[in-house]
């Protein structure tokens, strides 16, 4: 194969950017790396806290958050090749999303907590428990969807900042 090689470890994550000039790669190393796309050059690698599990690029502000093996979120920015924000979790990040404008990192947990996170000012915006595991998490512009564990279907959660004055 011609791919990317991890080299130092099993890859845990992988994305690509919009126009398919950078790959990001997250692996059980505790590095993200920054890969180059058409020569497949190694850009630049940034040092995790810990073991990556996942990560979720966005891919029009070039943001990446890394779940960490322990409950840590990580978001990294591309274009400098830091941790701009730690988020901490009490559990495993089971998934994570981000808003179609990139101002909320939503992240479900073992615990079958769902965080939804203002990635501007880094504070916990919301926070609520489900009755069973999320396996899955997506954000459209009205709800918040999640899979469950050992459920069939989709849940819907509705977005109240849309229907009334909520204070944050």
């Amino acid at each position: 194969s011609s791919g990317i090689n991890a080299e130092y470890g099993r890859i845990t994550g992988v994305g690509t950017d919009s126009v398919n000039k950078i790959v990001v790669s997250v692996g059980r190393d505790s590095k993200l790396k920054i890969w180059d796309f058409s020569p497949r050059a190694l850009l630049s690698v940034v040092d995790l806290p810990g073991p990556a599990l996942r990560l979720n690029l966005h891919r029009e502000s070039g943001l990446v958050a890394v779940a960490i093996d322990g409950g840590c979120v990580v978001v990294v920015d591309v274009d400098t090749s830091r941790i701009v924000r730690n988020f901490h979790h009490s559990a495993t990040v089971t998934d994570m999303c981000y808003s179609k404008d990139c101002k909320w990192l939503v992240v479900a947990s073992s615990d079958r907590i769902i965080r939804v996170w203002d990635l501007a000012t880094a504070r916990l915006i919301d926070c609520f428990q489900t009755p069973t595991l999320v396996s899955s998490v997506s954000v459209s512009p009205e709800h918040l969807v999640t899979t469950h564990q050992g459920e069939l279907g989709v849940c819907l959660w509705v977005n109240k900042t849309l229907y009334e004055s909520v204070e944050l």
